[in-house]
Formats: C-alpha cells, sequence, structure tokens
C-alpha cells in the first residue's frame, strides 16, 4: 500500500500472476486489461466532476435570436479514489466509493430537476 513516505505512489508487484493487493474490486498485480503489462502503480488523486447543462431559453423577447441558452452550472462534487495506471499503455481504472456515487447520482437529479425547470 502507498504510505506519505513514498510520495503516495506504491509500485504494484506481483510474483507468477499472483495479485498482491485490491483497490475496492480493482485487482493488483494481474496484466494490464488493454497490453497485459504488470507494469502499474497505485496513485491517490483528487477528481473534480463538473456538472452543467445547457437548455434553451423560452423567454418570448429571446425569440428573435433563435439559437440562445442558458448555461446551468452546479457545484462540483470532489473525490479522492484510488487509481491504479499501467506505466506501459496508460490504461487505467478507479472504482468510486459508495458515499461519493450516491452524491454524483444526487447532483445529476438535481441538475436535470434544475434543467427543467422554466
Amino acid at each position: 500500500m502507498a504510505t506519505p513516505k513514498d510520495g503516495n505512489c506504491a509500485k504494484v508487484n506481483s510474483f507468477a500472476g499472483t495479485a498482491f493487493g485490491n483497490i475496492k474490486g480493482l485487482m493488483l498485480g494481474l496484466p494490464c486489461k488493454k497490453c497485459a503489462s504488470a507494469n502499474h502503480r497505485e496513485l491517490h488523486v483528487t477528481v473534480d466532476i463538473p456538472f452543467t447543462a445547457v437548455r434553451p431559453l423560452t423567454d418570448p423577447a429571446v425569440h428573435m435570436s433563435p439559437g440562445r441558452v442558458e448555461v446551468i452550472c452546479l457545484d462540483p462534487v470532489f473525490i479522492c479514489p484510488k487509481l491504479v495506471v499501467c506505466l506501459d499503455c496508460g490504461f487505467t481504472e478507479f472504482i468510486i466509493p459508495e458515499t461519493d456515487l450516491r452524491l454524483i447520482g444526487e447532483r445529476c437529479s438535481e441538475l436535470a430537476a434544475t434543467a427543467q425547470a422554466v
């Protein structure tokens, strides 16, 4: 596992194809799904998920200018997953923790409701 001493980056080791670890469902030490390399790293990252939508303006005064839209922006959601990155081909995967997944779902519902409101 990663430690602060190694800069939050740990080499993922494998021995004769045996996996040595698991990041919430991601198996480490297995070959890359894209290139079959065993050259992986575990990284701790911050991901900013923006929530924006576009809706047409419905104000009658604006109908003189077709194509006008309103951009709706909600506060982003910040998550901090661990990534497994193949250093040979760049294939990357991570799993969003359940609590963050619920927050993302709530924000999507809020965005859909806001975009439909007139």
